[in-house]
């Protein structure tokens, strides 16, 4: 099975040569075809998002500007709100939550403190109501 002879006929051999240069351009060809969709569906998110028209969205100079532009720097002395965000799946209230003695516990050792709990849902819609024309 494993001899240091090649069993193989030339035939065979012309026939591995000519199925792997078929198969190498079929591959090929699909690559260029789905790249140029990706193409597209990248011409197609800048058309349709005019903010971010011109600029790289991938360039960290881009995104410095946009949000030093959204966020300006603020050095006044006032305090950071005391808050714990924690997300699930579902409410607390839901049945099917499983932690709510972790959820006491955080109440519990942190007083002094706002405790959030949202969901996934929450979080999507917050986001878009508060970030979506700001944040790059």
């Amino acid at each position: 099975l494993f001899s240091s002879k090649s069993t193989k006929s030339p035939r065979f051999k012309y026939y591995s040569i000519i199925i792997g240069i078929t198969l190498g351009y079929f591959l090929f060809v699909i690559n260029r075809l789905s790249s140029s969709s990706a193409s597209k569906a990248i011409s197609n998110f800048y058309r349709f998002n005019p903010h971010t028209r011109g600029a790289n969205p991938y360039d960290y100079k881009t995104t410095l500007d946009r949000l030093a532009k959204n966020f300006p720097y603020d050095d006044s002395p006032r305090r950071i709100d005391k808050n714990i965000y924690q997300m699930w799946k579902v409410p607390i209230t839901d049945p099917d939550f499983p932690h709510r003695n972790l959820v006491t516990k955080w109440k519990n050792e942190n007083p002094t403190y706002k405790y959030n709990l949202l969901t996934d849902d929450e979080i999507h819609q917050n986001l878009i109501t508060h970030f979506s024309n700001t944040v790059p």
